[in-house]
């Protein structure tokens, strides 16, 4: 049996750029690209029922009924007499006599009526055949063909007939070879991305289990400093420390949560910075840090545990949402609502004194990466980052440890997270500095519910 993911990745690599034009077409660039990201959300969720010999006709369909929504009538009949207007003032600049009757038949298409334009362009644009032209309309073979004439004959109408077969086929070709979005494949949006990863969360094994486990690597740039043993001032040494860990999130609040860390190491940046260390003694670069990592400052040497709920140490305070300390509690029982998600997480920013999208997304980040959740609501996390403005498709990407995912960030932001496109979990969550220089990453190799408990170091 094929692999899913396989199936739907070719099919979208070979045919998006042909829905994208059938969507522009009929609608204008203003709304493609959002008929294009829901028309393959839904082939994503309907897989099994795209037939292998007509799949393009499949997605003209799925498509098509996306463009009748009510809601987008006007909009859509709007943008695209917009849009013809404007290819037809670019085509009238050419020469020729060619660019001319370009212009008269795009001309004579924005007088047509939707349904009219919709009949010559599935064939004359689109290259589909009657059959396939009559699977995208819903009707026979038969009845598609007696339904062009009456449009046939208002294009023709003042054009010569030895032109329009020749003109046809040019505007296509100019249509597409002046935009580049309709010539090159458009990356599937950060929106459509999320909504799958969302669909794929959500059918995961049920929350079932003592503990959220997860096991992960960590890297983090550092700044500090220690004055000479013989006494002096304090010099910055920049160093870098990686540490692999298991996360131990208890569900129930009656369990203890742990950090383990298993190996730990620092370095120091440059000659200077490792010059500057040398002569402050050499001490202990001990951090275990990262994006998604519990802060729970420097350490004593690895292998060792730090309790994350221990109220009596207040350098840990933890289950942490963004600034927030909340319970396990508040944790499991977030909706499972986006919309009324985010307003439990807004309340919560605002407790702490900050409020924006940069901290929705690093917090909806954390939930999904570390705290214990149900897929229900690793689900809205997803969808509610999907309707975040500025949230942004970076394409397929290697994570830290090589691995290719999807990544996505806001826009403007400093922190991404890169999705693993088959099962919707995250791989990895990357803090970055300006200049796209990465600052810190954690890279999660394990991640589920258990019921067994943590084996701290002091028992192995």
């Amino acid at each position: 049996m094929p692999d899913p993911h396989e199936r739907f990745t070719v099919l979208y690599d070979t045919y998006q750029p042909r829905v994208y034009a059938y969507a522009a077409s009929r609608a204008g660039h203003q709304l493609a690209e959002e008929v294009v990201s829901e028309t393959f959300l839904v082939a994503w969720r309907r897989l099994d029922d795209i037939p292998g010999h007509a799949e393009l006709p499949w997605l003209f369909r799925v498509a098509r009924n996306m463009l009748s929504d009510n809601l987008r009538q006007v909009v859509r009949r709007e943008a695209l007499q917009a849009e013809l207007r404007t290819w037809t003032e670019s085509a009238a600049l050419d020469a020729g006599e060619q660019a001319t009757e370009r212009v008269a038949v795009l001309r004579a298409l924005a007088r047509m009526s939707d349904a009219d334009k919709e009949l010559l362009t599935l064939t004359t644009w689109h290259g589909l055949s009657a059959a396939e032209a009559a699977e995208v309309l819903g009707c026979t073979k038969a009845v598609f063909f007696v339904r062009p004439s009456r449009p046939r004959r208002t294009l023709l109408t003042g054009l010569r007939l030895t032109a329009v077969a020749a003109v046809a086929v040019a505007a296509v070709v100019f249509v597409r070879s002046t935009d580049a979005r309709l010539a090159t494949p458009v990356a599937m949006s950060a929106r459509t991305v999320l909504l799958a990863a969302a669909e794929r969360i959500e059918t995961a094994t049920p929350a079932t289990g003592r503990y959220w486990h997860t096991v992960g690597l960590s890297m983090a740039l550092r700044n500090a400093g220690q004055g000479p043993p013989g006494g002096g001032t304090p010099k910055s040494v920049g160093y870098r420390v990686t540490c692999t860990h298991e996360l131990w999130m208890a569900k129930s609040g009656r369990d203890p949560s742990w950090l383990v860390v298993t190996a730990q190491s620092g370095k120091p940046l440059t000659g200077a910075d490792e010059e500057t260390w040398r002569l402050q003694g050499r001490w202990r670069l001990g951090d275990c840090d990262g994006a998604g990592v519990p802060g729970v400052g420097p350490l004593t040497a690895p292998p060792f545990a730090v309790r994350l709920d221990d109220k009596r140490n207040p350098e840990v305070s933890y289950p942490m949402v963004g600034a927030t300390p909340v319970t396990t509690k508040q944790v499991m029982d977030l909706p499972a609502d986006p919309a009324a998600l985010k307003k439990v997480l807004q309340q919560w920013d605002r407790q702490a004194g900050q409020q924006s999208d940069e901290a929705l997304f690093a917090e909806a980040v954390s939930l999904l990466s570390q705290l214990p959740t149900t897929p229900r609501i690793r689900a809205a996390l997803y969808r509610m980052l999907a309707d975040l403005p500025g949230v942004k498709n970076l394409g397929r990407i290697s994570d830290p440890l090589g691995r290719v995912g999807t990544g996505i960030e806001l826009q403007g932001g400093t922190q991404r997270i890169v999705i693993d496109e088959a099962s919707g979990r995250p791989l990895a969550m990357e803090d970055r500095l300006d200049g796209d220089e990465l600052s810190a990453w954690t890279a999660l190799t394990a991640s589920g519910w258990t019921d067994a408990r943590p084996v701290l170091p002091e028992q192995r």
